[in-house]
């Protein structure tokens, strides 16, 4: 379980984590994205959910798994995504 836990922890350092609080939302952003997510907080690539837990979730099962649900997902679904994913559905 240490590898499992070392690799969760070296993928958060990739993002940035902001809550909105009137949106009650937060969002997962990528070191790389974190400028434009100012500009334009629906920038592509840019995760959402509504608990932290699951972004954190998403981030720690690798950069693969990340970029299949951005590839699947546009901006404005993929909080709608996330959720489905986190209730369990098996749309992934």
């Amino acid at each position: 379980m240490k590898t499992k836990t070392f690799y969760m922890e070296e993928s958060l350092y990739n993002y940035v984590f902001h809550y909105n609080s009137i949106s009650k939302t937060w969002a997962a952003i990528p070191r790389d994205k974190y400028q434009e997510y100012w500009s334009n907080p629906n920038t592509a690539g840019i995760l959402k959910s509504s608990d932290i837990k699951t972004l954190v979730e998403l981030i720690s099962k690798g950069e693969d798994f990340v970029k299949s649900i951005k590839s699947k997902s546009r901006a404005k679904t993929q909080m709608d995504d996330l959720e489905t994913y986190r209730r369990g559905k098996s749309k992934y």
